[in-house]
């Protein structure tokens, strides 16, 4: 998106990580005298700037997600993508803007998820799975995984936050995480901290090697009086589909 809305200027913090074109484009203009069913020429357009435009790329995405999940490679005719399905898959999918100086900026790859059985090559696109479940307080899920050739293995949790106090020091009230343990040393990689400002979380393990196997635990803290915690795993990398 635009520059200038990245950041919050009152508390310094830095918006979420996944950004869309936000200009200049070509659209449609409505007010063209010259528009019409069967003209779009140069007078029938306009040039588009700032959040409204990145807003509108990523509601064109969000669409194509929730199409292709229900009619596409999936075929989860029944599944309901809720909001933290739809996070969780453009935070893994996203890659660095190349055209980003700063190299902070992640543009959602769409290519990276929606597959085609006749298009699709397992040597240059890494499989992809996700899952969507509930936790209960103070309890976790175990996924397991196994590389089936090397590569680089990315792990992304997005959750669901309840409405809370808007002026409470924490923007986010659930306490969840992410561990992620290699079974051969027994290594655990994650965070060892609590980020109360993201309902997001992504783990990338570079250059996992074939036949390397791994447990993702997704922890959930003290609910409070909630009874529930709605979350989707991601995990993409070496494996087929």
């Amino acid at each position: 998106n635009a520059k200038y809305s990245r950041i919050n200027p009152h508390y310094f913090r830095r918006k979420p990580d996944i950004f869309l074109q936000g200009g200049p484009v070509y659209g449609p203009n409505s007010g063209s005298l010259k528009s019409s069913p069967h003209y779009c020429g140069i007078d029938g357009l306009r040039i588009g700037e700032g959040t409204s435009v990145a807003a509108a790329f990523a509601t064109g995405e969000i669409l194509l997600i929730q199409q292709y999940i229900k009619e596409g490679f999936y075929m989860k005719k029944e599944m309901e993508t809720m909001s933290h399905t739809i996070r969780a898959i453009l935070s893994n999918i996203a890659i660095n803007d190349q055209d980003d100086e700063n190299n902070d900026k992640r543009v959602p790859d769409l290519d990276k998820f929606c597959l085609f059985k006749d298009s699709y090559n397992k040597e240059k696109i890494g499989g992809i799975r996700f899952f969507s479940d509930f936790l209960l307080s103070n309890s976790f899920h175990v996924y397991k995984f196994k590389a089936q050739f090397k590569g680089d293995l990315k792990v992304t949790i997005a959750w669901n936050d309840p409405p809370h106090d808007p002026f409470a020091p924490s923007d986010v009230l659930f306490k969840v995480d992410c561990r992620i343990e290699s079974i051969k040393d027994r290594k655990l990689i994650g965070d060892v901290h609590y980020d109360p400002l993201n309902t997001v979380k992504n783990y990338v393990i570079k250059d996992v090697n074939q036949n390397d196997e791994f447990k993702i635990f997704v922890l959930c803290g003290d609910l409070l009086f909630f009874e529930k915690l709605n979350y989707t795993i991601v995990i993409s990398g070496p494996f087929d589909h």
